[in-house]
This record gives structure tokens, sequence and C-alpha cells, in this order.
């Protein structure tokens, strides 16, 4: 029984590791390509769309940074990183 109970718990912290893996991974690459619209937009001198684009992955950024400020391995995360790399590209360069 007590073997089963922890089996289950390891499970479902699985199951919400993973949940937020994927949440994390689909708001990274939103954030990417906001960045990126905003860099080309910048490049182009149309900066009302750069602003939108960079607001909107500020918003992205916080939600972001809400989800995995708890579980280090995701927070840390490679494409978690790119994101930011990414943004503050476009922040530095609008």
């Amino acid at each position: 029984m007590f073997q089963e109970e922890n089996l289950n718990n390891l499970n479902n912290s699985f199951d919400e590791l993973n949940k937020i893996r994927e949440e994390s991974l689909k708001i990274s690459r939103e954030i990417i390509q906001l960045s990126s619209k905003c860099i080309r937009s910048i490049h182009r001198d149309n900066f009302e769309s750069a602003l939108s684009y960079i607001e909107s992955a500020s918003e992205k950024l916080i939600i972001l940074n809400q989800i995995s400020k708890n579980v280090s391995e995701i927070s840390y995360a490679g494409y978690v990183l790119d994101a930011e790399r990414e943004y503050v590209e476009a922040v530095f360069i609008l």
C-alpha cells in the first residue's frame, strides 16, 4: 500500500513537471517568434509594430518566469535561456 502511494505521488509529480515543461516550451517559442518579429520590424523602420511585439513578448516572459520559478531544471533549461536571450536582444536593439 505504501509503495503504491509513493508510486502514485511520483507519477503525479512527473505529470505536473511534464505539463510545466510543455507549457514553458510553447511560451519560449512564442517569445522567440515575437522577439524576431520585433527585430525585423525595427529593420523595416516600423517601430509601432516593434513595440507591440516586444510588449507581447514581455507579457509572455513574465508568465514563463512565473510557471517555471519553482522548477530549476526548467527555469535554467536551454530553451528558456534562449527565449530570454532573444528578448534581451530585441529590447537592446529597440
